[in-house]
């Protein structure tokens, strides 16, 4: 089993800001699965406008960390540095419990199928050992050039 360094992360998906979803890999196993977390600030910018005085962190963005889990997975296991993995698609998701401030929500994700391009996954996320979501995501390559 090994991990995955924060330099490695930011190396691999191109997300900056807000919009990178993964703080640490907690565990990576080649070929089987990518354990990932997430901790849930106060201060998350979606919480001003999503349900003001009962912060809940939007579905979109639990399924959007579920396919950067993916993508990490995917692009660690298989693509050069001149691809970008994006979030193809996403069928089977459930939402099955809340994450709110303070949460660290903690997603795996295991690949069903992959080829040299794409790859299907499972993923699932969890605050407290408590499944909040999970769904299948579709993960494309993609060669990316300098401009």
């Amino acid at each position: 089993m090994a991990t995955i360094s924060e330099k490695e992360i930011k190396a691999i998906l191109p997300f900056k800001g807000v919009l990178r979803l993964i703080d640490k890999v907690l565990e990576y196993e080649e070929n089987t699965k990518v354990v990932v977390s997430r901790r849930i600030s106060q201060s998350e910018p979606f919480f001003k406008g999503h349900f003001p005085g009962y912060p809940v962190m939007p579905g979109h963005l639990i399924a959007e960390a579920m396919a950067q889990a993916c993508a990490l997975f995917f692009k660690k296991q298989h693509l050069s540095k001149k691809k970008v993995a994006y979030f193809l698609t996403s069928s089977k998701t459930r939402f099955t419990g809340r994450v709110r401030p303070g949460d660290t929500l903690i997603i795996t994700a295991n690949p069903v199928k992959m080829i040299s391009f794409a790859g299907i996954f499972r993923a699932r996320a969890e605050v407290r050992s408590q499944v909040v979501a999970k769904g299948e995501f579709g993960i494309a390559a993609k060669e990316v050039s300098a401009k």
